[in-house]
This record gives structure tokens, C-alpha cells and sequence, in this order.
């Protein structure tokens, strides 16, 4: 199989360096002063993928409407005079159409994340044990101004973000390497494995960061009931449902013995006191915000990057979908909405029309698993987070897609 050899290999390496850490590093380290890292970076796997696909390019039919939301905003976002992150989605494309690489090698691919979600929990846990020698370590390893975000949100709510600049890429980072393992590796190894779950468990918890906790505890539960062996489905869900209420019981109950700034506590604040603005940290403004931009153009939208520019907090919406619908208008964010249920559709389908089949070893259910998890938790993280304006978090999605697209071509053709 083409996949098979070194160069396909190599460009899948860069590939998925690029998604986990290096798209990242290459805008906040303490040398990146520039965009011009990222784009030479870009640019040299664009020209290895282009190199092992032997120049062939194919649109899928299942990736028709991803392809044609990559382009419009590509078009969208070079109209308002911005270049890296359009750079950005020509990378992702190009992989999604050009790469033919195997399952095998995708999954071997994903220790890259694993290895760095591991290392980035253990920098975590080492920071709220001594966060002013971690502070010396960051200092040197970030920008300025990226340094200067660790302390202040530190400060703030006592938050450790390990070996990121914010917080919000930490916990993605250590949730896409928590799916990873679950899904993708062979537990022969017991004891890593559960210390390694354990490792990065307790880092996402010290992010803070409660979006990540509730939806990614929520994309493994569905992962596991939607996709999972058939025949156990009806009792997980009687199973997950008991568990899950005995556990929420035992925590309300033991919420006076937690820190009251810790992520449970915090969690519990969010659903007994949702509309309230402290609990919300301030999106309940960005939200009218974007009702508003809305309001005044809901056809063609006000331009990729206008949100903002006009928020007083000079932030995102913190909801992907209202800034999309502001920015770009309702014709995109509809074509964003069927492109993502469209595809999570897919791999669902995909599983199931298979499940009983001889060539649905556990390599492949591990990677639709893992695919499935990932795009789910892009979904829910849609409604509270800037998923699809932060490059990192759209590159791991894009990544799960080109694995789903690995295996459909695989069970197709034996």
C-alpha cells in the first residue's frame, strides 16, 4: 500500500506534529515573533504530502461539504486581510484530499499526542506543586505576552496550563491524548496505561477548565454507547446513567470538603446557578453581542475576524456557531452545521454497517472510536468555546476526519 512507505510515512509525522504541539509553538515561543515559522513550517508539509500523494488529489463524496466550508472560509478570512490562518486551512485540506496513508501507521502516528499530553500533564501537576519555578521555566520558553497570560491566569483561579500559553490548549491537548489512549492503545501494559490516564485526568482537573471535563466526559459515554459492541449498548446506557447519579449525588453532597475555586465545585455553580454572569465568566454579553451583529446582518455577516474587533472584551464569542452566524452570515453556519452532524453521521454509520465484519479488527473500532470522540467533543465545545478560530483545535478535528476517511477507504477495499 502507498501508505506503506517513507515519505507517506514522514508526511504524516510532520502532519501531525503540526496538529500537536508545533501549530502552537510556532506563534507563542519566545523566537516567534513572526508568522514566518508557521508559514515555512506549513509550507514544507504541504510540499511532503503533495510529494507521497504522487500528486493526486480526490475529493470524497463525504468530504464535499467540509471541503467547500474550508474554501469559502478561506475566502472569507483573506477578504478581511488575514493570512496565517488561511495558510492554516490549506494545510488541513490539502492532507484531508491528498494523504493516503493506513490505518496502521495513523494509529502509530497518534504516540505523538500521547507522548506530549503526558509530558504537558506532568509540567501541570509540577506547576501547582511549585508554580514560581514553573514561572522561570515559562518565562523563558513563551513570548512575553504569552508569559505574562500563564501568571495572570494563575493568579486569577489558581489554573496551571503546563507546557501551553493558555489553558483552553492544554486541556484540549490533554483530552485529545486521554481519547487517544482509550481508544487507540493496546492496554497489554496495564499499569502505564492507568497511570498515564491517571496523569492526565488530574492535569485536566487543575486547568480548570470545566467545558473540557463535562463534554469530554460526555463524548467517551456516548462514544461508548453509540458505537460500542451492540450487544452491550442497552445496559451501558442503564449502567452510565445509574453511575453517573450516585457520583453526582456523592459530590453535591461532599461539595463543602472540595477547594471552593476547584473545577467540581465550579461545575456544580454552572448548573445550579447557569444564568448567572460571575458563574458564566462574562459570555452572556459576548453572546448578546453576537445577537446583535447578527441582527444587522444575518444574510452575508459583518466579516471574518469583526467580532473581535467591535467585542469590548477584544475576544471571541466563546460560541462558535453565534460567531459564525455573525461574522459570515446564516448560509455558511448552515453549511457548518450539516457539515459537522454530516459527518459525525458518517462515522457512526460507517462503524455499524462493519461491526460484524472480518476486517473490522480493534485497530479500526479503536480509530473510529477515537475519530467519533474527537468530533463530538468539537461539537458540544462549539457552544461555550472558539474551537474552529482556534487553529489547534480545528487541526485535531480535521485530523479525526482524515482518519474516518482512512478507514471507509480501507473497508472498502478490503
Amino acid at each position: 500500500m502507498k501508505g506503506s512507505n517513507t515519505i507517506n510515512r514522514i508526511s504524516l509525522y510532520l502532519f501531525v506534529l503540526f496538529v500537536c504541539p508545533l501549530c502552537v509553538y510556532l506563534q507563542t515561543m519566545f523566537f516567534a515573533t513572526t508568522n514566518n515559522y508557521s508559514i515555512a513550517y506549513i509550507s514544507f508539509c504541504l510540499v511532503f504530502t503533495l510529494i507521497a500523494s504522487g500528486g493526486k488529489i480526490k475529493i470524497e463524496k463525504h468530504l464535499s461539504l467540509l471541503f467547500v466550508f474550508i474554501i469559502a472560509i478561506i475566502g472569507i478570512s483573506l477578504l478581511s486581510n488575514e493570512y496565517l490562518y488561511p495558510i492554516q486551512l490549506s494545510l488541513l485540506a490539502i492532507f484531508l484530499i491528498a494523504s493516503d496513508h493506513d490505518s496502521v501507521t495513523i494509529r502509530k502516528s497518534l504516540f505523538i499526542i500521547i507522548a506530549f499530553g503526558v509530558l504537558c500533564a506532568i509540567v501541570s501537576i509540577f506547576a501547582k506543586v511549585n508554580f514560581d519555578q514553573y514561572s522561570q521555566f515559562a518565562k523563558s520558553f513563551f513570548s512575553e505576552q504569552y508569559y505574562t497570560s500563564i501568571v495572570s491566569h494563575h493568579n486569577w483561579d489558581n489554573t496551571t496550563c503546563g507546557l501551553m500559553p493558555q489553558v483552553s490548549h492544554a486541556a484540549g491537548y490533554l483530552l485529545t491524548a486521554i481519547f487517544a489512549l482509550l481508544f487507540t492503545r493496546q492496554r497489554d501494559k496495564k499499569f502505564v496505561f492507568i497511570c498515564a490516564i491517571i496523569v492526565l485526568t488530574i492535569a485536566l482537573i487543575f486547568t480548570g477548565k470545566r467545558a473540557h471535563l463535562l463534554f469530554g466526559i460526555l463524548s467517551i459515554l456516548l462514544c461508548s454507547i453509540v458505537i460500542g459492541d451492540k450487544k452491550y449498548r442497552d445496559s451501558k446506557i442503564i449502567r452510565y446513567v445509574f453511575i453517573g447519579f450516585v457520583l453526582v449525588t456523592i459530590l453535591y453532597l461532599a461539595l463543602p470538603l472540595f477547594d471552593q475555586s476547584s473545577v467540581f465545585v465550579r461545575l456544580f455553580d454552572t448548573a445550579i446557578h447557569f444564568r448567572d454572569e460571575d458563574v458564566s465568566t462574562g459570555r452572556f454579553s459576548l453572546y448578546a453581542h453576537a445577537i446583535d451583529m447578527i441582527k444587522s446582518n444575518p444574510i452575508f455577516g459583518n466579516g471574518w475576524g469583526s467580532f473581535k474587533a467591535t467585542s469590548i472584551m477584544k475576544t471571541d464569542a466563546h460560541n462558535v456557531y453565534l460567531q459564525i452566524f455573525a461574522e459570515c452570515g446564516i448560509f455558511v453556519l448552515l453549511l457548518y452545521i450539516l457539515t459537522l452532524f454530516g459527518l459525525i453521521r458518517s462515522t457512526v454509520s460507517l462503524y455499524r454497517e462493519y461491526e460484524n465484519e472480518v476486517e473490522m479488527n480493534a485497530c479500526i473500532k479503536g480509530l473510529l472510536k477515537f475519530s467519533y470522540s474527537c468530533q463530538l467533543f468539537f461539537i458540544l465545545y462549539g457552544l461555550t468555546g472558539n474551537d474552529l478560530y482556534n487553529i489547534d483545535f480545528f487541526a485535531v478535528y480535521i485530523f479525526s476526519i482524515a482518519i474516518m476517511s482512512v478507514v471507509r477507504r480501507e473497508l472498502a477495499y478490503g
